[in-house]
């Protein structure tokens, strides 16, 4: 084996040019699969650690038909009522619910003014809104409790990034107008969505916009050993037979994880089928370049199989020759592959202000880049190599 190994590194190296360009299209192929595959698996990461903060005994309550999870969608639909939050919370196995409601509001602090997304619940949920989302937690100051009137919480990146000056626990902003008194600010989430969010009473926000019963999401969480799947149905049965009609969606955070996953899958498939049109044509440029060196070296191959050589001997100097291109090819790809993913993370944490965007460094993806980049070369050697090993040796010595 060393002995074929040698052989094939030199024969390489007689033909570095074509083996280099040969090399490439593996690079290209390798190189965007493993980006990708990086991404995805740092995407599903960080996701996962999101659903976890909301822990495994939260319902999600939506307006909308089922399948459609995207909140503008859902405002757009037939909304929640409050009275629909009475129904869920007397539902058995519910533990409590929380109203919320959301709107684009205009936020000035200093004279600096911007467009924020806002909601707003009961200030009397304020700290069951906190204990729900436990693992994010406040940085400063406090949640809203009962009869908080103009109080807000503030988002991560409303505290540091949005406005020119950092908004700190006892400063003053205006929402729509009116002066809000800032009681708390929120860990950071990780995702630009969440942390660039306002939390206000939901009576406050009553009377500034003066939608008196209308509600965006309802948040449940289910008591300590209740099955929520089994909380869950009973939730939407009840809530069906309130409203005359299934126009929302009951989703526990497990099905909502499901749904992202099955979305990310889909995208990654698609991705990787177009990246791996560069593998297909980079296998063929290995193959041609293989036939290439078949027909150059026919000569040698006749003396090496006068000489005694088997076709075995024969076959496995080129399906190595034809591996190593595929091997060094699949390293220099994963090594632009993974920088490129990096490269990804750092620009969507400064410029996109996410967390969720990371790199995926899993020694599976290394290893299995490298074996899948050798065995596309090896396939892609197997019918030069075999045409190499069938040759007559007379007839390759005679070969001109």
């Amino acid at each position: 084996m060393k002995d074929y190994i040698n052989l094939a590194v030199i024969n390489l190296k007689h033909r570095r040019l074509r083996s280099w360009l040969t090399i490439l299209g593996i690079v290209i192929g390798i190189a965007a699969v493993s980006s990708l595959v990086s991404i995805n698996q740092g995407l599903m990461e960080a996701i996962n650690s999101q659903f976890e903060s909301m822990g495994t005994n939260t319902i999600m309550i939506l307006p909308g038909t089922e399948g459609s999870t995207s909140p503008i969608l859902n405002m757009l639909g037939s909304p929640l009522k409050m009275s629909d939050n009475d129904v869920v919370e007397n539902v058995p196995g519910v533990d409590y619910s929380i109203p919320l409601y959301y709107k684009a509001v205009n936020v000035e602090f200093r004279g600096d003014k911007k467009s924020i997304f806002m909601y707003a619940i009961p200030s009397k949920d304020g700290e069951k809104l906190t204990d729900l989302f436990a693992s994010v937690g406040l940085k400063e100051g406090r949640s809203l409790k009962r009869g908080d009137m103009y109080k807000a919480i503030v988002g991560y990146n409303v505290y540091k990034n949005v406005f020119n000056d950092k908004v700190s626990v006892g400063s003053y902003i205006k929402i729509e107008g009116k002066k809000f008194k800032v009681i708390g600010i929120m860990n950071e989430i990780g995702n630009r969505m969440d942390d660039n969010q306002i939390s206000i009473p939901l009576e406050a926000a009553r009377e500034i916009f003066g939608e008196s019963d209308r509600i965006d999401m309802i948040m449940v969480k289910v008591e300590e050993g209740r099955n929520v799947e089994d909380v869950a149905k009973a939730i939407k049965l009840k809530l069906k037979n309130h409203r005359g009609t299934e126009d929302f969606q009951v989703l526990t955070s497990k099905e909502l994880l499901e749904r992202a996953k099955t979305i990310l899958g889909l995208v990654s498939i698609v991705f990787i089928a177009v990246a791996a049109i560069s593998l297909v044509v980079g296998g063929i440029g290995i193959m041609n370049t293989m036939y290439m060196a078949v027909v150059e070296r026919t000569r040698h191959i006749g003396v090496m199989k006068a000489v005694g050589a088997r076709d075995v001997d024969i076959m496995m100097i080129f399906l190595l020759e034809s591996g190593i291109i595929g091997l060094i090819g699949g390293l220099i790809g994963l090594s632009i592959g993974l920088g490129f993913a990096k490269i990804v993370e750092v620009y969507a944490a400064s410029a996109m202000q996410t967390k969720l965007l990371k790199a995926s460094f899993d020694p599976l993806l290394i290893v299995g880049s490298l074996a899948f980049s050798f065995i596309v070369g090896v396939i892609s050697g197997v019918m030069p190599a075999r045409a190499a090993a069938k040759m007559n040796p007379v007839d390759a010595l005679r070969y001109e």
